[in-house]
């Protein structure tokens, strides 16, 4: 419930401090910085992005919420696919900072989302995100984050299938592949 409305303030929050005050880069790129930290370093391409994001059409329709999904929202950072994608202004991004971007919804849905742009999108219109960067983890810490946590599954596995087996008292055998047979 607290994250709930903690969420909602961080929108309200983010809708009220941009107004109309959009920097707009030469790629075409329009962002607004909500909240910067400037206590970190900036992600790379190949950098995954722990982040919440949201992003809508300019009449406020959402159409992604990654609250809805997860908590820990993960994504990797690409190099631009195009003038104005939206890895060019999570790039400028520091974990802490919130910001809002004006992506062309054309070329998001064809050269991001690799969709033509749905009926209910006018050509030429944009799409609003609403980005909190809270943590960028380089691809070699985030394989050994994911290494380690496959060791701790399967080694709880393990344990439970022992306990089951003395609990039980059955007779067999482990296979190398981690297979009872009984």
């Amino acid at each position: 419930m607290f994250k709930q409305i903690a969420f909602l303030l961080t929108i309200l929050l983010i809708i009220s401090s941009c107004g109309k005050k959009f920097n707009k880069l030469e790629s075409g790129l329009e962002y607004c910085i909500i909240d910067t930290k400037k206590n970190g370093i900036n992600a790379k391409p190949g950098d995954i992005l722990n982040l919440n994001m949201l992003y809508k059409t300019e009449s406020d329709t959402v159409l992604f919420n990654s609250k809805a999904i997860s908590d820990s929202f993960r994504l990797i950072l690409k190099k631009p696919q195009y003038s104005g994608d939206i890895n060019e202004g999570l790039a400028l991004m520091q974990p802490g900072d919130s910001a809002q971007f004006k992506i062309d919804a054309e070329k998001f849905y064809n050269e991001s989302l690799k969709q033509s742009l749905p009926h209910y999108i006018k050509p030429g219109s944009k799409i609003i995100f609403e980005v909190r960067l809270i943590k960028i983890t380089h691809l070699k810490e985030y394989e050994k984050e994911l290494s380690l946590a496959k060791k701790k599954k399967r080694d709880e596995e393990t344990t439970l299938v022992n306990n089951y087996v003395i609990d039980h008292n059955l007779k067999g055998e482990f296979l190398p592949t981690g297979t009872f047979s009984l």
